[in-house]
C-alpha cells in the first residue's frame, strides 16, 4: 500500500492504516444513513452523526498520532497547514525525507528506534 516511505521507515504506517480503516467505516455509515434515510428520519440522523463522528476521529487521529520520532512534531498537521494543497498530501505521505521541524532524516542509517 505505502511502499517504502518515511512512515514505514519510522514504523508508523500502522497509524495511517488505522486512520484509513476508520475513514472507511465512516463512509460505510454514510452509505447506510442514506439507504436508511428513505425509511426513517431517526436512522438517517443517527447514521449521519456516526459518519461525522468517525470522520472527525480519523482526521484527528492521523494528524495527532503520526509524529517525528526525534522531536515529536506532528508532521502531517504541520505539512497540511504550511504547504499548498497541490503538493501537501503527496509530500506528507510519500516524498518527505526529513522532519520539517528538526530537519533530521528518516532514512534507516540515521534513524535508530
Amino acid at each position: 500500500m505505502l511502499g517504502k516511505t518515511w512512515l514505514s521507515s519510522t514504523g508508523q504506517d500502522w497509524k495511517l492504516r488505522l486512520g484509513l480503516v476508520v475513514f472507511g467505516v465512516s463512509a460505510a455509515s454514510l452509505v447506510t444513513a442514506v439507504a436508511i434515510g428513505e425509511r426513517s428520519d431517526v436512522g438517517f440522523g443517527l447514521g449521519m452523526f456516526v459518519f461525522a463522528l468517525l470522520f472527525m476521529v480519523a482526521f484527528v487521529w492521523i494528524n495527532v498520532a503520526i509524529r517525528c520520532p526525534f522531536c515529536g512534531a506532528r508532521i502531517i498537521w504541520l505539512i497540511l497547514r504550511t504547504r499548498s494543497h497541490h503538493d501537501s498530501l503527496y509530500s506528507a505521505f510519500h516524498s518527505l525525507t526529513s522532519c520539517p521541524m528538526c530537519k533530521r532524516g528518516f532514512e534507516k542509517p540515521s534513524y535508530s528506534p
